[in-house]
């Protein structure tokens, strides 16, 4: 099978959205023939591409303002004649870009299977619990103290999303899309992958007596993913336990805003509820030493679909807790390990993790069996080659 993927960020630079390809990357280049297409004004590097020997790079630069096409007509024209050129069996963009998602759907119909891999889309602000009334969704959210971001794009670009789903091939990268998605939306064309479970299915490492650390967080730090909660949680948790607790904080910053709640969380440890650690971004032999050795793992965010960092804390066999939301209840309603708090209750949050703490050994067994449940890469593979199948046939 011919597969092309268009990409809008550069394999090298291991973006969220990009995991599964990358993961799967390897295996799936020696079965079959990839091609990928970077839109960007940065290419892959020389290094990847030796990484994927197998793996077919070009590179073509798209101008872009903004999430806007700049030259949109001529832009469209010489993607669709880098396709043509190569024939895949299915082209499939793996970002939802909008105006991508829908000119490549008109312009390659007829002559190239086309479909997009769906991460977020059209849920950028979230609503929290779907209606199936889209519209009074998007707008109780926007006018809501959480989040007041994309407003304009969403507006501008997702009340034709009706309309332009009826011809599309979607494929939901995860659970929490595939909900949404479906909440939203009837007479889909709608696959799902099989979640990413990306992680080492390993036996946990031998525990201290004595934790190194109460408490861990760990993200790609930006907006809406809980690190502007953490103080106040944080000071709650120390007055139940009646005592200073320590945190780890793992991941890269990402927006000004998680930039000064860092900061605000690191300056008032000074009062004495809590100690924080903060690594920034860390590779698997610093997580090796820091999760095995932590005792809860604290998510507050609400800002996800399907986070890697909940995978990666659960096998290591650490209980997790994490506000209620779609990607939670959708993902881990079912795993006892990972208790989900009302949204914004910060001192049921508090609580919630007391508890979690104290019962920790209890949900070493659970955590590590939801991760040794998950598919594995091979199965994956199978499963994502015959969804391409389905939609070439389709």
């Amino acid at each position: 099978m011919q597969i092309l993927f268009l990409t809008l960020t550069p394999i090298h630079l291991n973006p969220g959205h990009l995991a599964r390809l990358i993961s799967l990357l390897p295996d799936l280049s020696k079965r079959h023939d990839v091609t990928i297409v970077c839109l960007n004004k940065c290419a892959d590097r020389t290094e990847t591409q030796r990484k994927f020997p197998k793996v077919n790079f070009i590179h073509y630069k798209l101008n872009t303002k903004g999430w806007h096409l700049e030259n949109k007509e001529k832009s469209i024209k010489e993607i669709v004649k880098i396709a043509e050129n190569i024939a895949p069996d299915i082209c499939i963009l793996q970002m939802e870009a909008w105006e991508l998602v829908r000119e490549l759907n008109q312009a390659l119909k007829g002559t190239i299977k086309f479909a997009t891999a769906i991460n977020a889309m059209p849920f950028l602000v979230s609503p929290i619990h779907p209606t199936g009334n889209y519209d009074n969704d998007v707008k109780k959210y926007l006018n809501s103290d959480i989040e007041k971001f994309r407003k304009e794009y969403v507006l501008e670009h997702y009340k034709e999303a009706h309309e332009v789903f009826k011809s599309l091939n979607i494929i939901a990268v995860n659970k929490t899309v595939a909900y949404l998605l479906k909440s939203y939306f009837n007479n889909l064309r709608l696959w799902q992958y099989i979640p990413l479970t990306n992680i080492i299915k390993n036996k946990i490492a031998k525990r201290e007596q004595r934790l190194k650390h109460d408490f861990v967080y760990m993200a790609r730090i930006e907006s809406g993913k809980g690190v502007e909660y953490l103080e106040r949680i944080l000071s709650l948790i120390s007055k139940i336990m009646g005592r200073s607790v320590s945190i780890v904080v793992l991941g890269r910053m990402d927006d000004q805003k998680s930039k000064h709640a860092l900061a605000s969380l690191i300056n008032n440890q000074s009062r004495g509820d809590y100690l924080v650690e903060y690594k920034g971004w860390v590779d698997n032999n610093v997580k090796n030493e820091i999760l095995p050795n932590s005792g809860v793992f604290l998510y507050p965010s609400h800002y996800d679909n399907f986070p890697a960092v909940v995978n990666e804390a659960l096998a290591y066999g650490l209980p997790v807790v994490t506000w209620d939301v779609p990607f939670s209840q959708v993902n881990y309603g079912d795993v006892n390990s990972v208790k989900i708090v009302k949204l914004l209750d910060y001192l049921e949050f508090a609580k919630v993790a007391v508890e979690s703490y104290e019962n920790r050994d209890r949900h070493i067994k659970e955590s590590l069996n939801f991760i040794r449940s998950a598919a594995n890469p091979k199965e994956m593979i199978e499963s994502d080659i015959n969804i391409y199948r389905e939609i070439i046939e389709n």
